[in-house]
């Protein structure tokens, strides 16, 4: 019973946290972004919170101006956390922190000014540097930062104390205003290391992701890639009820080609074929090295007559391409199968298909066309 109770007690905080924060552009964002608004939307109700207590604390101890200060802060902290939720501004997670950081620098700078409880507000001021760095980056954030350094120069060391209602001495100023600096630059440094970490992490994800989807010799999708392509395109002809068509092709003997003219030739020869396939197609159709010779074309809107005069266009310009070795010229030829995608067959069953009639045109003598009309 407590676990249940437990369960749904962190499903509703859950919930309540996440609750209308702009879920329609979290999509849009990278992880980093996505990171920083979940922590915003964190830190401003848990700001909130904080302050509101001592906002309470103060009434009981009868200090109104604490209390104004503090409960204009929680104010603006709510405002903050609510702007995560408007969908209708444009960029509501910078107007969010760019409250969030002004309210901060302004309580801090009353309670260097004031002091706070026992003269150790000044304790809270370095809670500024890391919030800045994060949410609003090094470049934008170093200006929070250098703002609220001004302000409290000013604040410190003003002519004979008048901005001050805390007494701090000469030596503690000093020693607060390095002590700030020391931890920002260290902080600055440490945000420029973690964002040159991110972004070489980033850059071999995408490396790697690349290598997982696409063919190196060609520099076409593989197998991989294009099974994704092909279970997107089906989803969206199972919402458009749109035809789409596939052609298998294969390069017709060879083995014979390898064999002749050797494997660095036959790799010349798939990049030479992949090159042309890819100059040929419109932008949004999708060209895989399926296999060691094999390719598979995905067409979006287009219909199987279509998709044959496509698939016939190309095989003649593979037949008419020269390619040059130490004995002369030659050329290849391709076979072609070609079937349908629609809603009502599985992507199995149509490559299937595809590669039956691929079958059918090799034994109808290769370099040819067989579609299942």
């Amino acid at each position: 019973m407590w676990a249940n109770f437990k369960n749904k007690a962190l499903d509703r905080f859950n919930y309540f946290m996440r609750y209308k924060l702009n879920e329609k552009k979290l999509h849009s964002l990278d992880p980093i972004a996505h990171h920083q608004l979940h922590h915003a939307n964190t830190f401003t109700l848990i700001s909130f919170i904080i302050t509101a207590v001592m906002g309470f604390i103060t009434v009981k101890d009868q200090n109104f101006s604490h209390f104004f200060i503090l409960f204009t802060s929680a104010a603006l902290y709510l405002s903050a956390w609510f702007i995560l939720r408007f969908d209708f501004l444009k960029h509501p997670y910078y107007l969010a922190t760019n409250v969030m950081l002004i309210t901060t620098i302004m309580l801090m700078s009353y309670l260097v000014s004031n002091g706070g409880s026992d003269d150790t507000g000044t304790m809270w001021i370095y809670i500024i540097t890391p919030m800045a760095l994060f949410f609003r980056g090094i470049k934008v954030g170093s200006i929070h930062i250098s703002i609220f350094t001004i302000i409290l120069c000013i604040l410190l060391f003003y002519p004979d104390n008048a901005l001050l209602s805390a007494h701090y001495e000469t030596e503690f100023k000093i020693r607060l205003l390095i002590s700030f600096l020391a931890i920002t630059s260290l902080f600055v440094v440490y945000e420029r290391i973690r964002q040159s970490s991110y972004q070489a992490l980033q850059q071999l994800s995408l490396k790697f992701e690349h290598q997982a989807k696409y063919d190196m010799l060609s520099d076409l999708f593989n197998r991989r890639g294009m099974i994704e392509k092909l279970e997107d395109e089906y989803n969206r002809i199972k919402r458009t009820n749109m035809a789409a068509s596939v052609i298998l092709c294969d390069i017709d003997n060879f083995k014979y080609v390898n064999d002749q003219y050797g494997h660095d030739k036959g790799d010349e020869i798939i990049q030479k074929i992949a090159s042309i396939f890819s100059s040929n197609l419109r932008a949004h159709d999708t060209v895989a090295r399926w296999g060691g010779e094999e390719f598979l074309f995905l067409l979006p809107t287009t219909n199987i007559k279509q998709a044959e005069i496509l698939a016939n266009k190309l095989r003649n310009k593979i037949e008419e391409f020269r390619f040059e070795n130490k004995k002369g010229k030659f050329n290849v030829t391709v076979s072609m199968g070609l079937h349908e995608l629609t809603a009502n067959e599985s992507i199995n069953y149509v490559i299937t298909k595809a590669d039956h009639n691929l079958y059918r045109a090799k034994a109808n003598g290769r370099n040819c066309c067989v579609s299942s009309i």
